[in-house]
């Protein structure tokens, strides 16, 4: 078999045993879509305790793990989860640990997730892990994406702001930069870790930063959102 159909067949055999055991989600086959240009494609599931009995449960966003339209989502596009807690940061990809979700018996509660394409078209998939304390995975929902393009962007392409070295020891750059005015780094639960001013060509000194994954937003003038990346620091 190969390691491809091992890792579906693995999702599989997990979204089965969620469903029939502790934890499970609707509609079967959750969706969103919109224009590149949209500021929020939402996607509401319904996550369900199954069991008569209290669970505390965890969450994740996993955008590398392959599906069944095997389409990796674009590094662009930005995701945020509203649980049972709160809505969190754009950007946090990972309940934070001390903000579980606790279901009570039978409890159903929908999950709004919603995600910022920042321009960029494409069809893509992630999945939508919910977990135990222990990290276990409860259940397994993927969520398919079709993002179409849009005519007042139909060159941001080629015109894309990136960010580069990623992963990084000592420092960062941009490409495509001129409206950048601002780059603010962030830890996984989205507290503000260092914030400078920046000029076309500038780059951005991360060796003080602890080894791990981080937040980058970019900035315009008007302090308005142009991208967000996710920095992986050695």
């Amino acid at each position: 078999m190969h390691m491809k159909q091992i890792i579906l067949f693995s999702l599989f055999m997990t979204l089965s045993l969620g469903l029939s055991a502790q934890v499970s989600f609707a509609p079967e086959a959750p969706e969103g879509s919109g224009p590149s240009t949209s500021t929020d494609i939402k996607v509401d599931i319904d996550v369900i305790n199954d069991l008569a009995e209290e669970q505390i449960t965890f969450w994740y966003i996993d955008r590398e793990s392959p599906t069944e339209h095997d389409h990796l989502v674009p590094s662009e596009w930005e995701f945020q989860l509203c649980d049972k807690n709160t809505c969190y940061l754009w950007g946090l990809e990972t309940c934070p640990t001390g903000n579980p979700a606790v279901f009570n018996a039978n409890e159903t509660f929908t999950y709004n997730l919603h995600m910022r394409p920042h321009g960029v078209a494409g069809i893509g998939d992630i999945i939508l892990h919910i977990t135990a304390e222990d990290g276990s995975i409860l259940t397994s929902i993927p969520v398919h994406y079709n993002v179409d393009p849009s005519t007042s962007t139909k060159d941001l392409d080629a015109k894309q702001i990136k960010i580069y070295p990623n992963p990084t020891t000592d420092f960062i750059q941009l490409t495509n930069d001129n409206d950048v005015s601002k780059v603010a780094i962030y830890n996984i639960v989205g507290k503000n870790i260092n914030t400078s001013s920046h000029f076309s060509g500038k780059s951005h000194d991360v060796s003080r930063l602890q080894k791990g994954i981080y937040l980058v937003r970019l900035f315009d003038q008007n302090d308005n959102v142009l991208s967000v990346f996710r920095l992986n620091k050695n």
